[in-house]
């Protein structure tokens, strides 16, 4: 169920989906009272972040007391505890980690794709993300088509559901078809967007991949 946390929470992070996209649907899933800001002056803001990197996300408690919290997948892990997205048991968490931890050499590959400082490092990016993406059809697909309901883990929603979906999405974005006949990955999508709780803004959200 949604948590009924009476902090306030910021995200601070790029206008993009990105790094951010998966905690923005945590957020409104828990129904906390959130906002989000944007760099204005990075350089000068940088060295007063945790780690000199973003995502930040700063949650101000009824206490007075203020607690910020860096690194994209810990920031999605904390607030998936917080807000019940970890599977009913601690097999389940743990699988629902596994297949979240899956997608991270996709993620690894995509950066590598835009950002790599050189040729080599780009066309290596490109090897990586055809073998991951091969992969992730492969077993992916398969517990999908086991668990046969729309999610990976258990009949409710939880974080790697959202983590594909971000992904999914986010290939989506930038005209990249690899997963878009996958009979599960659909379904999965079409899972997410019906949620009775984040569902609506998942959908709002779809039309902000196109501008990353």
């Amino acid at each position: 169920m949604p948590s009924t946390d009476s902090s306030r929470y910021e995200l601070y992070y790029w206008p993009v989906t990105g790094r951010g996209e998966v905690i923005r649907l945590l957020l409104q899933y828990g129904k906390v009272n959130w906002s989000e800001r944007h760099p204005v002056n990075w350089p000068e803001d940088k060295p007063n972040t945790p780690f000199g990197c973003l995502p930040v996300l700063i949650e101000s408690r009824e206490d007075g007391t203020k607690f910020e919290l860096a690194e994209s997948h810990a920031i999605e892990r904390y607030l998936a505890r917080k807000f019940g997205l970890v599977g009913a048991d601690e097999r389940e968490a743990a699988l629902i980690d596994s297949f979240a931890e899956g997608w991270g050499t996709l993620i690894d590959a995509m950066i590598q794709i835009r950002y790599g400082s050189t040729d080599e490092a780009k066309e290596a990016g490109k090897a990586s993300f055809k073998s991951s993406s091969a992969e992730i059809i492969q077993y992916h697909e398969k517990q999908l088509k086991k668990n046969g309901n729309g999610y990976y883990v258990g009949s409710k929603l939880s974080l790697v559901d959202l983590v594909a979906y971000n992904l999914l999405h986010s290939l989506k974005g930038v005209g990249n078809k690899v997963f878009d006949d996958i009979t599960g990955f659909n379904k999965l999508i079409e899972t997410v967007e019906s949620d009775s709780v984040v569902g609506s803004y998942a959908r709002e959200r779809v039309s902000a991949y196109q501008l990353d």
